[in-house]
């Protein structure tokens, strides 16, 4: 419960994604919190937590992935259409050696 004794939002963080989804500092000093109210066994909340960070952990190496591959699949196009000194930049040896780092990475 926000109107609990002991209960403080500190500042909001800044972070480089899921600008969406706001990043505080929560404070819980000597919080009482009633039996009624407990989410599984007292002093286990750290454990329980814990339990999930694999698929966190998946979900986010996931998303990467698809960025990184989407990423490349755009550049393969701009390349594609993209002309220069008459031809298209698909055509240089280099992009081809650059994209091919890149499909390789991801």
């Amino acid at each position: 419960d926000t109107k609990s004794e002991g209960y403080a939002v500190g500042r909001k963080l800044d972070k480089l994604g899921l600008k969406t989804s706001d990043t505080a500092e929560l404070s819980f000093t000597d919080v009482k919190v009633p039996v009624t109210d407990l989410l599984g066994e007292e002093n286990k909340g750290f454990s329980y937590l814990g339990q999930n960070l694999p698929q966190e952990r998946l979900g986010i190496a996931v998303g990467a992935y698809a960025q990184a591959a989407a990423a490349v699949r755009f550049a393969q196009q701009y390349v594609q259409d993209r002309t220069v000194f008459g031809k298209p930049v698909a055509a240089f040896q280099n992009t081809k050696f650059e994209l091919a780092a890149c499909k390789a990475e991801v």
